[in-house]
């Protein structure tokens, strides 16, 4: 597995059960907007121009497509709740690709197993495979950084957030 994929990787794990989350509440919004709207087979609604579907939604059946009948709108009473979902997703999302790309950028120089232990923050070792993990650190986490004061700065932010969400993955599982 290559730096790369392996930090994609670890992010998926990180993010998983945020993300599983937010997908949880926006159901709830839909669901809420069908009841509002006085519908049970809506799949999403109308908002900010967008069709909106929760990641449970099924895809159509091969041959059919949604009609507009059930690309309705989505209730005045639930506007401030989406705004919020909205907000708290586009943090998640800037949050995730900011990490990946810190993940991305610690782990290029690694040349073997030891230096990926090393290179990563104890919130994140867990995710790696067991041979990995078990490995001693030797090294202070972000090591591979040590001759760029800005990028080391900025995994120690990294790692703050990390520490977050590895918290609220501890809180919902």
């Amino acid at each position: 597995m290559s730096q790369r994929d392996l930090a994609v990787a670890l992010t998926g794990a990180l993010f998983a059960e945020e993300e599983e989350r937010q997908n949880r509440e926006l159901c709830e919004i839909i669901g809420k907007n069908n009841e509002f709207q006085g519908t049970w087979d809506a799949d999403g609604f109308m908002f900010r121009g967008k069709h909106v579907t929760s990641a449970h939604t099924p895809a159509p059946a091969p041959g059919t497509r949604r009609g507009p009948a059930r690309r309705i709108s989505l209730h005045p009473r639930l506007r401030e709740r989406m705004e919020e979902h909205v907000a708290a997703a586009e943090v998640v999302a800037d949050d995730r690709r900011s990490i990946q790309q810190m993940l991305g950028t610690v782990l290029l120089p690694c040349t073997n197993s030891s230096d990926i232990r090393n290179a990563l923050p104890e919130c994140l070792v867990r995710f790696l495979p067991e041979e990995i993990s078990e490995l001693p650190r030797t090294e202070q986490a972000g090591f591979t950084l040590k001759n760029n004061p800005r990028a080391a700065r900025q995994f120690e932010n990294s790692v703050a957030r990390m520490g977050l969400y590895t918290i609220i993955q501890k809180l919902f599982c």
